[in-house]
């Protein structure tokens, strides 16, 4: 029967023709690396049936929907990747646009006008066996891109806006009601999908309480307000949303992972693409995480650059300079990456990283400093 239902997915995602994503947005250039698939074959799994990330996975979702965002389409980083160790939760909840890039003969599955297709994924696990730039994606996300016999495939990579076509929910996992323990996480993060901090405010209360991000993208508080709660959440670049009387259920919920309460919170961090509506479809005769070459936004993607070199004397008013610290990556990739406040990075980038007293940042995202960062799970 697993086989059966295998052969029957993969021959449902070979065909090109099937409508692609709303959008693209990048929030990061190309980044060559390689790709492997988990839940399938390989694994005595049928590919239709959740597993791993989309069952439990590092990040603490729980079971990922198939007809709901994001449709099964999940993926995980080793523990060493740039994105892993630069975003809020270890990069949970975060979109990738990933493109077929390896150079054998059918290879890549491509579009009408013979391009390789991409894949848009979320992470909702972590892959400790993985290296820097090896992803691992879920067997039906995979096999959208690739032959699944093939294993591993050359792929390049990069940061997209996840195009969540609903609101903000918090998923409650336990809640003891007021003045207990809760656990929650927040699920349909759209935009950059980064959540960096999360406060909470009871009835009647005026001051927010900081949330603990304990492991993955759970968070917690052990002496919780009494209901209805608020919340505030805080991306990685700074944007704020505040939601009101979002959990009125006064404790009794203690389903853990298996069985969490949504709440919907009914606001949403900014997506770029206005045209984003509710898509239901998983496969078939739509596929909303399905990247061609002329899906709006991607028109770079038809052949991925992907940079290696090192701009190192890119001059501005005053003699400001961009040089980078390595020639591994560009001074816009470190500063989308994050790391223009790391340590490493304190005499270098200084243009790109909007250090030139005569720079022009007016428009560009402002960058944080102190970003906390989680390297473990539990």
């Amino acid at each position: 029967m697993a086989k059966i239902s295998l052969m029957l997915v993969f021959t449902l995602l070979s065909f090109s023709s099937i409508p692609a994503a709303i959008a693209v947005k990048p929030l990061s250039e190309f980044i060559s690396g390689e790709l492997t698939f988990f839940g399938g074959a390989p694994d005595g799994m049928d590919p239709s049936s959740p597993s791993y990330g989309t069952s439990e996975g590092a990040c603490g979702y729980g079971s990922i929907p198939k007809d709901a965002f994001p449709y099964f389409s999940t993926m995980a980083f080793g523990l060493n990747n740039q994105f892993f160790k630069s975003l809020p939760l270890d990069s949970c909840g975060t979109c990738y646009q990933v493109q077929c890039q390896d150079p054998r003969p059918g290879a890549c599955k491509t579009d009408s006008a013979g391009k390789p297709l991409s894949v848009i994924a979320m992470i909702t696990d972590k892959c400790p066996e993985c290296g820097d730039n090896h992803i691992d994606v879920q067997a039906q996300a995979f096999a959208k891109i690739s032959k699944p016999e093939l294993g591993r495939i050359k792929i390049a990579y990069r940061h997209v806006e996840c195009a969540v076509p609903g609101d903000l929910k918090v998923s409650v996992k336990d809640f003891a009601g007021a003045n207990g323990w809760i656990r929650l996480s927040v699920d349909d993060t759209g935009g950059r999908g980064a959540v960096k901090e999360l406060y909470v405010k009871g009835s009647g209360q005026n001051e927010w309480r900081a949330m603990d991000n304990t492991w993955g993208a759970a968070w917690e508080l052990s002496s919780a307000p009494a209901p209805p709660l608020a919340f505030k959440f805080v991306c990685d670049d700074g944007e704020e949303v505040i939601a009101e009387d979002v959990v009125t259920q006064n404790g009794g919920i203690s389903g853990g992972l298996k069985s969490p309460v949504s709440f919907s919170t009914g606001k949403q961090f900014t997506i770029t693409d206005p045209t984003v509506t509710t898509i239901s479809a998983f496969d078939g005769a739509s596929d909303p995480m399905l990247v061609t070459s002329d899906t709006p936004g991607n028109a770079d993607g038809a052949s991925a650059p992907v940079s290696s070199t090192t701009s190192s004397s890119s001059s501005s008013e005053g003699g400001c300079t961009d040089e980078a610290p390595d020639g591994k990556y560009t001074c816009q990739q470190q500063k989308d990456f994050g790391q223009c406040g790391a340590d490493f990075m304190k005499d270098f980038c200084n243009l790109s990283c909007d250090r030139c007293s005569n720079s022009v940042s007016g428009g560009s995202r402002k960058l944080l400093g102190g970003r906390r960062r989680l390297t473990n799970l539990i």
